[in-house]
């Protein structure tokens, strides 16, 4: 499934310079439609339940996160990405993704080759940005295109 219960929501929104949770599922740049994972723990999964390799998946900072990003950015800032793939036999496998590090924020998608045999992905989020509460940069990804081997 997808909207705010299942930790991902459709969006075409486009408009770079969203500075606010009030437009948190807009991008820099986008040609139709795309998802848009928050929070630890969004979680795609195949509805045929199998496993299938995946070849790539573009992603991009959510223009809310992005803003925030840039005004944080400098020496010893990150911000990651952690794509979890779930086996058929229960062995994950983990890819960090850095969205931001140090003074550089990506812009807009950007391809990621994985290559990586999954029935399911779990999206989770790290970075320097910390409190007390946790991580302060907003927790959002923009995900589109992936391409599977069938």
């Amino acid at each position: 499934g997808y909207g705010w219960d299942y930790g991902f929501a459709i969006s075409n929104y486009v408009n770079a310079n969203a500075k606010d949770f009030n437009e948190q599922l807009s991008v820099s740049k986008a040609k139709g439609n795309f998802a848009v994972a928050y929070n630890d723990g969004s979680k795609l999964t195949f509805a045929d339940g199998q496993e299938h390799e995946i070849q790539s998946i573009d992603l991009a900072p959510v223009a809310y996160a992005y803003n925030d990003m840039k005004k944080a950015c400098g020496k010893g800032y990150s911000f990651q990405v952690i794509m979890t793939f779930e086996t058929a036999n229960g062995a994950n496998q983990t890819v960090k993704v850095d969205i931001a590090k140090d003074d550089v924020v990506q812009e807009g998608f950007a391809t990621v080759q994985l290559f990586q045999k999954a029935k399911s992905i779990t999206f989770t989020f790290d970075g320097s940005d910390k409190n007390e509460y946790g991580l302060v940069t907003p927790k959002y990804i923009a995900i589109d295109n992936i391409v599977i081997t069938k």
